[in-house]
């Protein structure tokens, strides 16, 4: 099973929950946490010997990101340590742990970007911070308490976004549903496995055509869901090929159903006398045109009137 906190999104999470959960996690178990103020993502996998801790930046820097004109490429998990199932299953340990991650939640430590406003070094909100209170200080307790170990790696295009034009905090893309899909991808047998789920995620489409969501949100789902199917080319499942070719159709007639209905309202030009008022319609006020007028009757310098 694969269970995703995100901490301390909607209210504090608690040590002792945040313990009793680590604690009753069973085999085959996948459990993910995103450390908001450290940028990282910790995914922890109990196998049947051990209890693998992989450990990623979740953001770039605004400064790797907004230089490059492509895709950036990112490799995941950037390390991993295993600890034996013993001593994930201490009460200490995992008390420390626990107690660990939630701090590392909140606190906000010199890994945190900062520039210069008048003569003072203030927090860069607009930056990401850096990772290294997880993806170094957090892996090297762990490797004092257990062994690097090799784990199931990916390298993906990762094609991010920083828009901060006139606006306090940039716009940047979900760090939740990063660490969603590399979480789904390294714990899936394979690839194309990932590509159909994926594919068939997307396929849900068809919830949203029952809602009042908008129109260009369909549109583009509905080629997002397209450009997935067309990456899996012939190796598409002939469930999933059925399932997306009838919710593709089915956001397809209902675009084109909004878009004749507004073609046929602006067509409809209601006609409504009583809400004329051709006194105050028909009175012009020419406020700012005194000046103009009296520049344009003032002589030349042959006597004559500009027209």
């Amino acid at each position: 099973m694969i269970e995703i906190v995100q901490l301390a999104e909607k209210r504090p999470f608690e040590e002792v929950e945040l313990q009793d959960t680590l604690s009753k996690m069973t085999t085959e178990d996948v459990f993910i946490m995103h450390i908001r103020e450290q940028n990282a993502a910790v995914i922890v996998r109990k196998l049947p010997d051990v209890v693998q801790f992989e450990t990623f930046e979740v953001s770039p820097p605004a400064g790797v990101v907004m230089p490059n004109k492509g895709k950036l490429l990112r490799s995941y998990p950037a390390q991993a340590v295993g600890v034996s199932v013993e001593t994930f299953m201490n009460n200490r340990f995992l008390r420390e742990l626990a107690s660990f991650l939630l701090q590392m939640n909140v606190d906000i430590l010199d890994s945190a970007a900062t520039t210069t406003k008048a003569g003072s070094t203030v927090r860069e909100v607009r930056e990401s911070a850096h990772p290294k209170y997880i993806t170094e200080l957090l892996m090297g307790i762990l490797s004092g308490c257990g062994h690097p170990v090799e784990v199931k790696s990916i390298t993906k295009h990762f094609s991010d976004e920083v828009l901060w034009l006139n606006t306090e905090r940039p716009w940047r893309r979900s760090p939740l549903w990063l660490i969603l899909r590399i979480s789904l991808q390294t714990s899936l047998p394979s690839t194309d496995v990932y590509k159909h789920f994926m594919l068939f995620f997307h396929a849900h489409l068809r919830i949203c055509t029952q809602q009042s969501f908008p129109s260009e949100l369909l549109y583009a789902m509905r080629v997002k869901m397209a450009r997935r199917l067309s990456k899996l080319d012939s190796a598409a499942l002939g469930d999933v090929y059925q399932t997306v070719y009838d919710v593709a159709n089915e956001t397809e007639e209902l675009l084109r159903s909004r878009w004749a209905n507004f073609q046929r309202k602006l067509m409809s030009s209601p006609w409504i006398p009583d809400n004329l008022d051709f006194r105050s319609d028909t009175a012009i006020s020419l406020t700012n045109a005194h000046p103009y007028i009296k520049k344009a009757l003032e002589p030349t310098s042959h006597g004559e009137q500009k027209t």
